[in-house]
């Protein structure tokens, strides 16, 4: 999971509260920017979100 390998490249000199604010910071990087997500067309929700844009630049409003 996720978690195991933020362990793995954090090791273990952090305190219960660092760990906490780590694990917070990179789980969000992590899960937007490296775990594709199924509902999303296996993308990232950033790669989601740079195609949705790239899309809606050509669509035009009446």
């Amino acid at each position: 999971t996720h978690t195991e390998e933020f362990y793995e490249l954090a090791g273990s000199s952090f305190d219960m509260v660092e760990i906490n604010q780590a694990l917070r910071k990179w789980g969000l990087v992590y899960d937007n920017t490296v775990r594709p997500h199924q509902s999303l067309g296996y993308l990232t929700p950033h790669q989601f979100l740079e195609n949705y844009h790239h899309n809606r630049k050509g669509v035009m409003c009446h």
